[in-house]
């Protein structure tokens, strides 16, 4: 990833204190996961790896598709952008598939967020927030992260 954009929203692991995909879905939703569209993995993916990222962003897609929502990471509607991630990986694994999205979400956050400080599940979430976001967009945003890692 480019160190240009990191001076805008930097990795997360140059950050200590950040708990960024650490903490389970599971733990923090447990009635709200059960009723989600597609219920959270006892397995989840960990370990960074291009094939890794791929399986992670597909099963991400699968899910938004059952369901999506603003706001919120998970509801019995569906997931966001985030709780699809952090339903799907963790740890590495995630911190990956995040900077991979956020790579995407560049051009947009540099026109609308401006030169401030925001940690790339912030960035992510904004963008999945946004009044005027669709369902369409967010899935658009997956094929194209999707396609970018496979060609690459």
């Amino acid at each position: 990833m480019s160190t240009q954009f990191e001076q805008v929203i930097p990795r997360v692991e140059e950050h200590e204190n950040s708990s960024f995909m650490i903490v389970p879905l599971t733990h923090m939703y447990p009635e709200l996961s059960a009723e989600a569209p597609i219920p959270p993995q006892k397995r989840r993916i960990y370990k960074a790896s291009k094939a890794n990222a791929l399986k992670v962003l597909h099963r991400m897609r699968d899910r938004i598709e059952a369901g999506w929502v603003k706001n919120r990471e998970v509801s019995k509607n569906g997931y966001c952008l985030v709780g699809a991630l952090r339903a799907e990986a963790y740890g590495e694994a995630a911190i990956m598939v995040a900077d991979y999205i956020v790579d995407e979400l560049r051009p947009w956050a540099k026109k609308y967020l401006g030169k401030h400080f925001y940690y790339p599940q912030d960035v992510i979430t904004i963008y999945n927030d946004a009044p005027s976001r669709r369902k369409k967009q967010i899935l658009n945003l997956l094929d194209r992260v999707i396609k970018k890692l496979e060609n690459s």
